[in-house]
């Protein structure tokens, strides 16, 4: 799921049966769907009953419409300092950590690619080593 896809999330796109997150009109305006562990499910819930969520899950701060790419890149930089985290990077890290804990997990390489709308492995693997060394491509 891209930065875009995410500030727009609403609670209507969140599916509870098969755990999924339906992301609309992302990249080349289709819709799709991706995983949503079922951990993050109460997550959702809780986050949205303490900051009184209607329709977004990530508000903007006068509650109209979706929070603004901008302040989610701002709230990555401070939780990640207050968590100490002193590697570089931004929210499309959260990408590429997603795909290792998935591959990691065992997840299939053409799966991942799938849901993180990877077209072709051979342009992302070389600038990612998400992919580990028996995925390098040379």
């Amino acid at each position: 799921m891209g930065l875009a896809e995410a500030v727009n999330l609403q609670a209507c796109h969140i599916n509870n049966k098969p755990m999924q997150i339906r992301a609309v009109a992302g990249k080349g305006t289709r819709d799709r769907y991706t995983v949503l562990a079922p951990a993050m499910i109460i997550k959702l819930r809780v986050h949205r009953k303490r900051q009184g969520c209607t329709d977004y899950l990530f508000p903007a701060k006068d509650g109209y419409g979706p929070m603004c790419e901008a302040t989610s890149q701002y709230a990555y930089k401070i939780t990640t300092k207050r968590a100490e985290i002193t590697k570089q990077g931004n929210v499309h890290l959260l990408r590429y950590s997603f795909a290792t804990h998935s591959l990691e997990g065992d997840m299939n390489l053409t799966v991942i690619q799938h849901l993180l709308r990877y077209g072709d492995l051979y342009t992302t693997a070389p600038r990612s080593s998400i992919f580990g060394a028996e995925y390098a491509i040379k």
